[in-house]
C-alpha cells in the first residue's frame, strides 16, 4: 500500500481505498510516515540543542515564522482578492505556488509591527493585476487535445483568438474552450 500511496501522492491522482484491507494498509503506511516524520523532527531539534548557536537558530526560526504566511493563508487571501478584483477565474493555487517565496521574502522585509496580512493582500493584488494582463486559462496543448487541431501555426492562431475572447470577457477554461469550438 505504501507504494500505492507514494504513487498517488507523486502523480497527484486521488486514490480511494475500496476494501477494508486497503484502508488498513493505507493507515499503516500513514502511521509509518508520521512516525518517521516525528523521529526526524526530534532528531533535528536534539542536534540543534547541542549546537553552540542553538539560541540563534531558534531565534531565527521564530523570526521567520512571525514574518511569513503559510501557503493556505495566501490561498485564502488570494481567493478573496480574486473575487474582489473580478478575477475569479485566475488559478490562485497556481499563482501562489509560483510567487509564495517572493511574497514571503517581501514580508520578511517589513518593519517591526507592520501588518503582514495587509502587506500580503497588497502583494497578491499587485501580482494578480500583472498576471491578469497575460493570463489565459488554456494552453496550446488544450487546443490540440480538446479542439483537435494538429500542432503547428494554427494552434498559435487559435491561442491569439482565445486571448481576444478572454480579454473581452474573462471566463473559465471550459467556457473558453466552448467558445473556441462554437462556429462563428
Amino acid at each position: 500500500m505504501a507504494s500505492i500511496l507514494d504513487a498517488s501522492l507523486s502523480s497527484g491522482e486521488r486514490f480511494w481505498p475500496e476494501r477494508e484491507s486497503q484502508w488498513l494498509n493505507l493507515a499503516r503506511a500513514l502511521r509509518e510516515r508520521s512516525r518517521r516524520f516525528g523521529e526526524t523532527n526530534v532528531s533535528t531539534v536534539k542536534r540543534i540543542l547541542k549546537d553552540e548557536f542553538a539560541e540563534d537558530v531558534l531565534r531565527e526560526w521564530i523570526f521567520r515564522q512571525s514574518r511569513s504566511l503559510a501557503a493556505h493563508e495566501f490561498d485564502t487571501i488570494a481567493a478573496q482578492a480574486a473575487s474582489d478584483l473580478g478575477l475569479k477565474h485566475i488559478d490562485v493555487t497556481r499563482l501562489r505556488k509560483i510567487h509564495l517565496d517572493e511574497w514571503n521574502r517581501r514580508i520578511r522585509l517589513l518593519s517591526e509591527g507592520a501588518d503582514k496580512n495587509r502587506e500580503a493582500r497588497q502583494l497578491v493584488e499587485q501580482t494578480m493585476l500583472v498576471e491578469a494582463e497575460n493570463y489565459l486559462p488554456i494552453t496550446g496543448g488544450d487546443i490540440i487535445q480538446m479542439i483537435g487541431i494538429p500542432p503547428g501555426p494554427e494552434v498559435g492562431k487559435v491561442l491569439r483568438k482565445a486571448r481576444e475572447l478572454y480579454r473581452k470577457a474573462p471566463c473559465s477554461r471550459e467556457d473558453l474552450l466552448k467558445q473556441l469550438c462554437s462556429p462563428g
